[in-house]
């Protein structure tokens, strides 16, 4: 299944993407979810290591 998250920081969205669950066998929980974004908002260049624990996640 595939989750939309938001990523915020000083309430501002910076980074809003789609991530599937790591495997389709075994339901995901939001923290698997979660741990998917911050990975690929990293790799996009949305947020950096300094931004841990500034960042707040919502799903809509």
């Amino acid at each position: 299944m595939e989750r939309e998250v938001i990523l915020v920081r000083d309430g501002v969205a910076v980074w809003r993407g789609f991530v599937k669950a790591p495997s389709p066998s075994t339901p995901a929980s939001a923290r698997d979810y979660l741990d998917l974004a911050w990975r690929k908002a990293l790799d996009e260049g949305a947020v950096t290591a300094e931004d841990a624990g500034r960042v707040q996640f919502r799903f809509p």
